[in-house]
């Protein structure tokens, strides 16, 4: 699973990345023809030359900004957990890898003088700052409006968070502590799922793909009737994840098989301190 991290300019995307990074989390580094800035990280970019760019076969979320190349590798993405991207790369992506699940983080300003000051605290041109917030609008609108209808990625298991930033660090930190943990259990819950698939716990085709029913929303509709999709196996733990009787239901049917648990490495117990038993022995009172 994937967090695509989503917002208008000084919406507190970063600073939720940067903290992300920080608990662990791998986030994706683009890549530039553009030279570097003083004000550059390391880890911002990576910077080529224009006569580079056709070496990277593998090229998404192409585009150019006043004459210079930017884009990402799909070999990248996949090896991502977090990236920040703009409504159309959401897009893209979402569409370049069918069996990833993506989980989009769009972080809205609740304050728009809060957002305002953090811009001047940043020492951005003020004037680049109010050409850019409004250039970005229509796009962003579009994204809220479809994002309420509904209609984002209808025939797809994406989830959307809508983060309301007041710009105090701790709302932020906040967001980025459950969205890790958040991360950790469908990495989790989605490598036990792979080896029930392994082990015929769970039925799939030849391309990994599980077969679930679906409910109708509305029951009582006309032709309401219920259905079937095959998704991914990452799929599958998004979808159940917060259904505790279905989590239930798989892990007796885990349990109760012949077989040698292979946990992840996170969910194995911690070893026993080893402790010199020399010269010890029973009943002693050492």
């Amino acid at each position: 699973m994937k967090y695509i991290i989503v917002g208008r300019t000084m919406s507190g995307k970063s600073e939720l990345a940067k903290r992300l990074v920080a608990l662990g989390l791998k986030r994706l580094t683009t890549y530039t023809t553009r030279p570097m800035r003083e004000s550059d990280k390391p880890d911002d970019y990576k910077f080529i030359d224009e006569s580079e760019v056709g070496n990277y076969n593998d090229r998404v979320l192409e585009t150019k900004l006043n004459g210079f190349t930017y884009f990402a590798r799909l070999s990248d993405i996949e090896n991502a957990d977090v990236m920040v991207l703009e409504p159309e790369g959401c897009d893209e992506i979402i569409k370049a890898l069918p069996d990833t699940g993506f989980y989009v983080v769009y972080m809205h300003p609740a304050d728009e003088k809060k957002r305002r000051r953090m811009a001047e605290l940043r020492k951005d041109d003020m004037k680049v700052f109010e050409s850019r917030a409004l250039s970005e609008n229509g796009r962003f609108a579009k994204f809220e409006y479809d994002w309420q209808k509904g209609v984002l990625w209808p025939d797809r298991p994406v989830y959307i968070k809508w983060v309301e930033n007041d710009f105090e660090p701790k709302t932020v930190q906040d967001q980025a502590v459950l969205l890790t943990a958040r991360h950790r259990q469908l990495r989790n819950f989605t490598e036990i799922l792979n080896q029930m698939v392994d082990l015929e716990c769970v039925q799939a085709d030849a391309d990994r793909k599980v077969t679930m029913t679906t409910t109708p929303l509305d029951p009582e509709a006309e032709n309401a009737k219920p259905g079937t999709i095959q998704v991914s196996v990452e799929h599958m733990a998004m979808l159940l994840l917060d259904n505790d009787a279905a989590v239930a239901e798989l892990m007796r049917s885990w349990w109760t098989h012949e077989l040698s648990i292979k946990l992840p490495a996170e969910l194995m117990p911690k070893p026993v301190l080893n402790v010199d038993m020399t010269g010890v022995t029973p009943g002693d009172g050492k």
